[in-house]
């Protein structure tokens, strides 16, 4: 038993960071932006100040332990225990801290947090407890209601009662006097005498549905708070109910915290507000300025609040006007929407905090726009970041201005719980869908809705659009659905092989899209072929994005540059900090921003794609290859970077040859004047069956229609919105385009700029547009 207990303590010793520099970037990032004080990498589930009220020991539930100094929320020291945390409590001499694990209770010494041994003894599966007032004793229940004791000196079980609290989920424990204090979720308080743990008293207090409690400063009466609001008290000596220390009526919401001196209560409501009750005026006296989340805790001089239990961030306050205590920039909360403007020069993140803030790139230096507003769940910046669009998770959509920080003009919430949302910075829209399938189209320039669209309900349907705003693509289940958004239309679902698409993303030039599912399978959809060609498989991947039209970015728990120009087995991944809440990437793909729940940003430099041992594509056999499968079209298209003058003459000589009519489209067309409804029904179907081909004799004939015959004509031109699935030749065209821009020369991008002017069809000339402008600025 001592060599075990010997090999444990070096374990526990080995996993105490070494000093750690918190200002340090993680290997390959290039910034960081925002405070890294007080931030954990995943939720805090328990923090507590030290008696002298300097330290804060906080603990998170995956296993991680720091301390902080008060009030800045500086970092004094790391333990990565590398197991799900449950609760802490500190000695009340200072000298120790407990932690709570699935495998048991560690003690650490302070103020160093080395290991100090572990409290051997069943059970492992506990849920609360805390040091007796002379720090001898360790007292904790476990998740079938049985409580346990320990000694301290000797870290030896001492006796437990398997079912002494009627097997509850205990919510508390703590110490009166010598007496421990135990309630639970259905508002029973049971009192046993600490020594042998034989029950005193137990009191049914009615007050179910408790959601926390708080020992009066003399330890001689219990605070319960419950979901009906108030705060009731029961005096822990005879049973009996004493006056509530706060009215039914009033809010309350998640834990309650009692000042020492017993004149104010601290708790979190259901706006995640901070509010600080005053016991002799029965009023609120003070309520944070910051989105606070899980119980607030009074230090010991009752002179600082700490907030940010159940978030990732703690935050110290003054507990006398419940404000901030230090000034740091960055997001309080998760970090849920980045995006780059125009340059690349900027980064505009938005968070769960419901703050905004502009960060530069290069320096770091940031401004702070939007303040203590609803939650954030998109963002879209307009006009070179003269104006924004945001988008709550509830799909409230509002627009600001960004020199004053005013709002302009608001929605009420729209959509309910919002499952998926996205913006199109070349068209200036944002789109958002709630989980009752409702999803609506937003335009940041009228400011209004444009399109709506109702999907089949499905709990993980995600919605991404193309950077021109043209597509819209909706997953459900197996299944992925495209719409032109210009006319509401869209096309027979497309079956995706991939179940239960998680995140979606479209390439620049809106013709591939790329997803990834629950266990990282990333595909690749070329939306016109309707063809799937797999990608990647890498996990926990809740985010993706391309970095111009070779690289995919993933990001989970890692960060993934997936080359799109190479067969990689084993792609090379970067271990983020935490899980990423945001990815973006600037739109000239050299820089990629990481964005967490703790509130900090990463920023990182996309790699280059090396063309110089590609070898050049056949110009010879270059058209025949786009005609064929979407696996060595893509690859063709991508290797068209290490072409020359060949290749772009004979995709424009390609793009040069016309598409025949189909046979009959002209010979129909009269037949829409018909006078018998039937027949003019009759010819509509099947100038639509022609499909997309059929685009040019249509619009020459819109030139002398009736009214009904335009109307008919304009009905048929819209299906042409939508990627040509049903037309090898206009397929064949599209993937030629994407060829010239990968093509990247002068000469490409005149053959482009011709065809954005001359083209018969319409999605052509949009499409080389398109790729003319980004060619124009790479």
């Amino acid at each position: 038993m001592r060599i075990a207990r010997a090999l444990f303590a070096l374990s526990l010793a080995a996993a105490v960071s070494r000093a750690e520099d918190p200002s340090a970037l993680p290997e390959g990032a290039l910034r960081r932006l925002g405070s890294p004080d007080g931030a954990h990498g995943s939720d805090i589930v328990d923090a507590a100040f030290t008696p002298d009220g300097k330290t804060i020991v906080s603990l998170d539930d995956d296993g991680g332990v720091r301390a902080w100094d008060v009030p800045s929320l500086r970092r004094r020291f790391d333990i990565d225990l590398e197991e799900v945390g449950i609760f802490l409590s500190i000695s009340p001499d200072g000298s120790l801290f407990a932690v709570a694990q699935r495998n048991g209770v560690f003690l650490f010494a302070l103020p160093g947090g080395k290991p100090s041994g572990r409290l051997y003894g069943p059970p492992p599966d506990l849920v609360a407890g805390t040091f007796s007032p002379d720090g001898k004793r360790f007292a904790a229940a476990d998740d079938e209601g049985g409580l346990h004791q320990w000694m301290v000196e000797t870290r030896s079980y001492d006796q437990g009662q398997l079912e002494l609290l009627n097997g509850q989920d205990i919510l508390g424990v703590t110490w009166s006097g010598d007496r421990i204090v135990a309630w639970d979720d259905e508002g029973q308080v049971t009192v046993l005498a600490g020594a042998n743990l034989a029950e005193i008293l137990t009191i049914q207090t009615d007050a179910n549905d408790t959601n926390g409690g708080a020992l009066s400063p003399d330890g001689k009466r219990l605070a319960l708070g419950t979901d009906e609001g108030g705060v009731r008290v029961w005096n822990l000596e005879s049973g009996e109910e004493a006056d509530p220390l706060v009215p039914e009526s009033s809010e309350l919401a998640s834990g309650i915290s009692w000042s020492r001196d017993g004149g104010r209560l601290a708790w979190t409501n259901y706006q995640a507000e901070l509010c600080v009750w005053s016991v002799p005026d029965q009023k609120v006296v003070a309520r944070s300025p910051v989105r606070s989340e899980g119980r607030p805790v009074f230090s010991p001089d009752g002179a600082w609040l700490l907030s940010g239990i159940e978030g990732c961030r703690l935050v110290v306050l003054r507990a006398d006007g419940a404000t901030r205590a230090s000034a740091s920039e960055g997001h309080d909360g998760a970090v849920r929407a980045l995006e780059f403007d125009s340059t690349g020069r900027t980064l505009w993140s938005a968070g769960a905090d419901g703050n905004l803030w502009i960060w530069d790139v290069a320096t770091g230096a940031s401004r702070r726009i939007v303040e203590n507003g609803a939650p954030i769940s998109h963002i879209g910046v307009i006009d070179k970041g003269a104006r924004f669009l945001l988008c709550t998770p509830q799909g409230g959509f509002s627009l600001w201005d960004a020199s004053s920080g005013k709002r302009l003009k608001s929605s009420d919430d729209r959509m309910g719980f919002l499952t998926g949302g996205t913006w199109a910075p070349g068209a200036g829209t944002m789109f958002a869908m709630g989980q009752n399938g409702h999803g609506e189209l937003w335009d940041a320039g009228l400011a209004g809705p444009i399109l709506s669209v109702d999907v089949a309900v499905h709990p993980g349907a995600q919605a991404a659009m193309s950077p021109d705003g043209r597509l819209l693509a909706i997953t459900s289940s197996s299944s992925l659905k495209i719409f032109a958004t210009r006319t509401g239309l869209g096309e027979e679902p497309l079956s995706a092989f991939c179940t239960d698409q998680l995140v979606l993303a479209f390439s620049p030039d809106g013709s591939t899209l790329a997803s990834a599912d629950a266990v990282g399978t990333v595909l690749l959809t070329e939306l016109g072929g309707g063809q799937v060609s797999v990608g990647r498989s890498q996990g926990n991947l809740l985010h993706l994005a391309f970095a111009g039209p070779a690289w995919l970015v993933a990001a989970g728990d890692h960060l993934h540059f997936m080359d799109l120009t190479r067969k990689e087995e084993d792609i090379p991944t970067i271990a983020l900090p935490s899980m990423a809440s945001a990815l973006s990437v600037s739109r000239d793909g050299r820089f990629v921003a990481t964005g967490f729940r703790d509130g900090t940003i990463l920023i990182w430099k996309a790699p280059a794609t090396d063309s110089s041992d590609e070898p050049a594509p056949d110009a010879a056999g270059l058209w025949d290859i786009l005609g064929g499968e979407s696996g060595p079209v893509r690859e063709a298209i991508l290797s068209c970077a290490a072409a020359g003058p060949e290749a772009v003459r004979a995709l424009a000589a390609g793009l040069a040859t016309p598409v025949p009519v189909p046979e009959g489209v002209r010979d129909l067309l009269p037949r829409l004047t018909s006078e018998q409804a039937e027949e003019r029904d009759a010819t509509e179907a099947a100038l639509r069956e022609a499909g997309p081909e059929a685009e040019p004799a249509l619009r020459e004939a819109l030139h002398e229609a009736s009214a009904e015959m335009r109307g008919r004509l304009e009905a048929i031109l819209a299906a042409c919105e939508l990627p040509p699935r049903n037309s090898s030749a206009l397929l064949r065209r599209s993937r030629a385009i994407r060829a010239l821009e990968r093509c990247g020369s002068a000469e490409a991008l005149a053959v482009l700029r011709k065809i954005s002017q001359s083209s018969p069809y319409a999605r052509e000339r949009s499409e080389a547009e398109g790729a003319s402008k980004r060619l124009a600025v790479r």
